[in-house]
């Protein structure tokens, strides 16, 4: 997935420049896809004026003497090192004033990224529940009080066809509930 995202800027940039046009006559090119990239693979993408976008794999090793304005963490649930790479990347982020970390994933039953939202203040967790979103909420209708599930739509009914209807399955994947079973077998669902 994250060399889908440097695809994506890659093409938004391909089809982006910045130009001074007056009366018709090109006056002066400020950014130009050829002429103002140093770098362009599959995980790399600089500007001539140092700017940067790499993608690399979640391992512990991945960020050590790096240092990043932004950094954005993608299915951090299925990473089996979480901890140690969020533990790695913290340094990464604390040596420039402003950094920010996004963190995104779909909830996975015990694994370090539901322990790390259970201990997370609320204001800092933002849960991106299907209903949200303009495709999916498409026909969305509010369940009566006899379904477990506040709301359907057409979307919603056919991934619940798809998983066929495992409710274990829709929960983690489609309501966003997070389950973290601590040691003492208690468990908490956010």
């Amino acid at each position: 997935s994250a060399r889908n995202i440097v695809e994506s800027v890659r093409i938004i940039l391909q089809n982006y420049s910045v130009t001074d046009v007056e009366d018709g006559v090109l006056k002066k090119t400020y950014f130009h896809w050829e002429d103002d990239f140093t770098t362009n693979n599959q995980t790399t993408l600089q500007l001539r004026n140092g700017c940067r976008i790499r993608v690399s794999a979640p391992g512990i090793n991945a960020c050590r003497g790096e240092s990043y304005d932004f950094a954005f963490v993608d299915e951090a649930a299925f990473t089996s090192n979480f901890l140690e790479f969020y533990s790695a990347l913290g340094p990464c982020l604390l040596a420039k004033k402003g950094s920010k970390l996004i963190i995104g994933s779909t909830p996975k039953d015990n694994s370090d990224f539901n322990k790390l939202i259970s201990n997370a203040l609320s204001s800092n967790v933002m849960p991106l529940h299907w209903s949200l979103h303009p495709f999916y909420n498409s026909g969305m209708v509010k369940n009566g009080p006899d379904s477990e599930y506040t709301y359907s739509s057409p979307w919603f009914e056919e991934m619940c066809r798809r998983f066929n209807f495992n409710k274990e399955s829709i929960d983690q994947e489609l309501e966003c509930k997070v389950n973290f079973k601590e040691q003492n077998n208690k468990s908490q669902t956010i």
